[in-house]
């Protein structure tokens, strides 16, 4: 009779409790939804410690992929900062590209940085990290680690703080002292051979557009452009049209069209550009900011495109400040080239189609152009 009353008390209060617990929902006023009861009753119930703020990052990570748009994304603070700096052309670290290479379990460096903290340290490209500080390189502390590098974890050190990084190289084990520091993106490399520039463009951030006008005005006697965006993923708006603006005359760049079919037109105008004989390098990852540059060179009869179908993303993504550090990726518009064509899952199509050898195509366009006199 005592384990009745008392499965029957057990019940009566569960009860009362799952009440209560959708009554505590239903009066958070216009956060009431289905997420919101969810809280309330891990809240209520739940009888271990767990962490809010990541409760609520991962929710938000899921509505926002529910979506099913792959350029939208909730970008937690740590992920914001990153970002942030990508599109700055700057940021914070020791001057390292590393990945984690499951073949043989080790984070591996792939690229080191020229005259970066860890190119005057001696690490090396191939290293295999094992330690910083007293955290091991592994699959499962990838992020922990990028972000105590960066310094945008809490237990990171300050910028001045000498790291301990130990390497694998050769079968020996190497230990390195790295202070983290500001760094530069270079997006912009050109070089010259008989008057002919060939610029690679690795990415439209705030800071290409000045390094573009910086580096392509030392030149003198410039006969021809060969501009380099292959693996070119995109970027700012701005710098896009600031570089477009040396490589175009005046006329259509492209329309961008929002959820409301409002359309806004981006025009070249009142500007100087570089009138000389002008070949492109496109393959399939060039894609958004490089497709619209590469579509209005093509469209506009200013020059030629050579090598592969581009990527074919005809989506604008705003970004969107949560008030905590977080952001918001979200695409806001649509946009249609200066000829008028929505590219999206399509890509621009090259004049040249090319594979391996699309800058001898370039040279010779370039250099039967100039024979011609055009």
């Amino acid at each position: 009779m005592r384990k009745i009353l008392i499965y029957v008390l057990c019940f009566v209060l569960i009860v009362s409790a799952l009440v209560g617990a959708f009554s505590i929902g239903k009066t958070v006023g216009s956060n009431s939804g289905k997420l919101a009861r969810i809280e309330n009753l891990i809240e209520f119930f739940f009888p271990m410690e767990y962490d809010e703020k990541k409760m609520e990052d991962m929710a938000a990570k899921f509505m926002v992929m529910a979506l099913e748009d792959p350029y939208s994304e909730y970008l937690t603070e740590e992920e914001s900062i990153i970002f942030s700096e990508a599109m700055e052309g700057a940021y914070k670290g020791i001057g390292i590209t590393m990945f984690y290479d499951e073949e043989t379990g080790y984070v591996t460096v792939t690229e080191v940085a020229e005259d970066s903290p860890a190119d005057v340290a001696g690490i090396e490209a191939g290293d295999l990290l094992l330690y910083v500080d007293d955290i091991e390189f592994t699959y499962e502390n990838y992020d922990r680690v990028f972000y105590y590098i960066k310094g945008i974890s809490e237990e990171a050190p300050e910028d001045e703080t000498e790291m301990k990084i130990v390497v694998k190289r050769d079968n020996n084990e190497l230990e390195f002292g790295v202070k983290r520091t500001k760094l530069s993106y270079n997006a912009v490399d050109m070089e010259e051979e008989d008057g002919i520039l060939h610029i690679v463009l690795k990415e439209f951030s705030e800071t290409s557009a000045a390094d573009f006008e910086e580096k392509i005005a030392s030149f003198d006697d410039v006969k021809g452009i060969i501009l380099d965006i292959r693996d070119n993923g995109g970027g700012e708006l701005e710098s896009l049209i600031r570089i477009a603006e040396q490589l175009l005359p005046e006329g259509m760049l492209l329309i961008t069209e929002d959820a409301s079919e409002n359309r806004c037109e981006y025009k070249i105008e009142d500007n100087e550009y570089y009138d000389v004989p002008l070949a492109v390098l496109v393959n399939e990852n060039t894609a958004s900011a490089s497709e619209v540059l590469a579509a209005a060179i093509k469209e506009r009869e200013r020059g030629i495109l050579i090598g592969k179908t581009t990527y074919g993303k005809g989506l604008v993504q705003g970004v969107l400040p949560l008030g905590d550090g977080s952001m918001l990726k979200l695409t806001i518009e649509k946009y249609y080239t200066a000829g008028g064509n929505y590219i999206n899952e399509i890509g621009v199509v090259p004049d040249i189609e090319a594979d391996g050898d699309e800058l001898d195509k370039a040279k010779e366009y370039i250099s039967e152009k100039n024979k011609k006199g055009l």
